[in-house]
């Protein structure tokens, strides 16, 4: 890949990053795509701000990975249930994290707090 389509895939990628809602099902692959264009271009230029967003993408797109599958692996009647859909809720858009903080919400068991 040349220089210009590095920077062109990096434009891209922030573009469709931007456009799609934090929660949408395609948000943690963007981010990675777009973390490793930072990476690819951080080989060739050694400039430490690819670096750092190259990092910044990765765990980004990490953090919805794991607390997607976290909440997908946890059973409903399980006691970190609500902690989980709560980690999930603060990484997606308003209207889910409300969804998500109602379903907490029913996922505590009572007295437990």
């Amino acid at each position: 890949m040349n220089f210009q389509d590095l920077e062109a895939a990096i434009n891209y990628g922030k573009a469709a990053v931007e456009s799609i809602s934090d929660n949408h099902s395609q948000r943690a692959r963007w981010l990675n795509n777009l973390g490793n264009s930072f990476c690819r271009r951080y080989e060739r230029t050694r400039n430490l701000q690819d670096l750092e967003a190259a990092i910044n993408y990765a765990v980004k797109q990490a953090a919805i990975s794991y607390a997607v599958a976290a909440v997908e692996a946890t059973s409903e009647d399980h006691s970190d249930r609500a902690r989980w859909l709560n980690i999930l809720g603060i990484r997606s858009d308003l209207k889910a994290a409300i969804r998500r903080a109602e379903a907490v919400v029913q996922a505590t068991p009572r007295g437990s707090l």
